[in-house]
């Protein structure tokens, strides 16, 4: 008789569904490699073009210039590495001491999301701590407006809680590191955004309670604006996260659950992102399911890119963020129904279903991940892009269009059982076929093909 083995079986991935498969995907190429074993988990462009892309495993942040063509591989540098002196202060949790919550990566400092200032243009955001335990969580700025590549400077940072300086001697840049507030109940922060209409809150995942965290760049107050059972995991351990990548759009969150494989959407009170009304999301929907994805974006169109981690490719949702998905009451109507097979919600404010159950699952295409040279019946995964934990649109005078990517070399679920390089990958969307509206009113793409 077999046996269940929970610990095999957590480490299994989630339920994924491939989508469709495109006969010409678009074009990629390699901007940059690291060392096998190098975990690659975010990046952000800045708006010159370049790029800094976070190690989670080591806790470095990396400076790349893509612009560099045929040589950007000498252009990384070391912008900031945390140590385990920058979190020198443990915080005190509910009146007791620090606590294992879980298994963790790694007993170091991580580097996770990098999430760009909503006020002011080369400030970022980083969460760092050491995975499982709580107490060691703060959120950091990175001030990138003196940079200057291979600036020697001791890199120092500065505390604002006791005003202290550690040296990172081995980061080579003259950016500036500021460690602001702890979020001391955390254990796993991940994913980070900002929302559009709100200028001065940061939004950061909390991969193992469940929760999105809010930092206030004003008041540097940190609270919890969001926690729902759709965040949270249903494996009882790591390694897979709960509520991992989210992207701020419009006037909403979009999200994506590792653990329970959804890519979801959050619809947010816009203009009250104070208070406990505001914090909260007045509804809160699974979009599509069979979807174990990372980081995410969107671009102008409404497309959704989604990275994939364990499943070995990236996903392209056309234009789902273009349906109008709901109105609350407040404004006298609701709409939601739409070709995104919605979860019924119920709103317990305006005592009221305001979104419409859809069986039908969204179109997702995969343009990165697959192996178009294998010449086999069945689709491969290509071994140049194991492991893509990020996805990152240029937007940029230089560049408008591509689609960064940043991978692990499939750390979490190696290709063969080898684990590769971790690479920066640029796609070329500019130049692949667009969308358009076939004759039964959906977007298709003329030489998209399912196998």
């Amino acid at each position: 008789m077999a046996t269940h083995n929970p610990a095999k079986d957590e480490t299994i991935p989630p339920i994924h569904q491939i989508g469709t498969i495109l006969t010409s995907p678009p074009d990629y190429h390699t901007i940059a490699t690291f060392p096998p074993g190098s975990f690659l988990e975010n990046l952000a462009v800045r708006h010159d073009g370049t790029l800094l892309v976070s190690d989670m495993l080591s806790g470095s942040i990396w400076y790349v210039d893509p612009r560099q063509h045929g040589a950007t591989q000498e252009t990384i540098q070391l912008v900031h590495k945390f140590e385990l002196e920058d979190h020198h202060t443990i915080v005190t949790v509910d009146g007791g001491e620090e606590e294992e919550s879980h298994d963790s990566y790694s007993s170091t400092p991580a580097a996770e999301a990098i999430i760009e200032s909503p006020e002011e243009g080369d400030v970022f955001y980083i969460a760092s701590g050491i995975h499982g335990k709580k107490g060691t969580w703060w959120i950091y700025e990175l001030d990138m407006r003196s940079f200057t590549p291979n600036a020697q400077s001791s890199n120092g940072v500065e505390d604002t809680k006791d005003a202290k300086t550690h040296s990172a001697a081995t980061a080579t840049s003259n950016a500036k590191i500021t460690r602001l507030e702890p979020i001391s109940a955390a254990t796993w922060l991940n994913g980070g955004t900002t929302i559009q209409y709100d200028s001065h809150t940061v939004l950061l995942a909390e991969s193992y309670q469940g929760r999105i965290y809010s930092y206030n760049i004003k008041t540097r107050k940190v609270e919890v604006w969001l926690e729902d059972p759709l965040l949270g995991k249903i494996t009882a351990r790591p390694p897979w996260p709960g509520v991992n990548g989210i992207q701020g759009h419009n006037t909403g969150v979009w999200f994506t659950n590792s653990d329970r494989g959804i890519l979801g959407y959050i619809s947010t009170l816009e203009g009250s992102s104070s208070g406990e009304e505001g914090r909260k999301a007045d509804i809160i929907e699974v979009v599509a399911t069979g979807c174990g994805g990372d980081d995410l974006d969107i671009d102008n169109q409404g497309n959704v890119y989604v990275a994939t981690n364990p499943a070995n490719t990236v996903l392209k949702f056309p234009r789902i963020a273009t349906i109008v998905r709901s109105k609350t009451l407040r404004e006298g109507f609701h709409i939601g129904k739409g070709p995104c097979g919605e979860l019924q919600r119920y709103d317990h404010r305006y005592e009221v279903e305001i979104i419409s159950a859809v069986a039908q699952e969204p179109e997702r295409q995969v343009i990165l991940g697959l192996d178009r040279t294998s010449g086999l019946g069945l689709p491969a995964f290509d071994p140049e892009t194991t492991g893509p934990t990020a996805v990152a649109l240029a937007d940029t005078a230089n560049r408008t269009g591509d689609l960064y990517v940043v991978t692990n070399g499939g750390i979490i679920n190696p290709l063969d059982g080898v684990v590769r390089e971790a690479k920066v990958l640029r796609v070329d969307l500019t130049a692949w076929k667009q969308w358009k509206l076939d004759q039964y009113g959906r977007y298709a793409v003329e030489d998209s093909v399912t196998h």
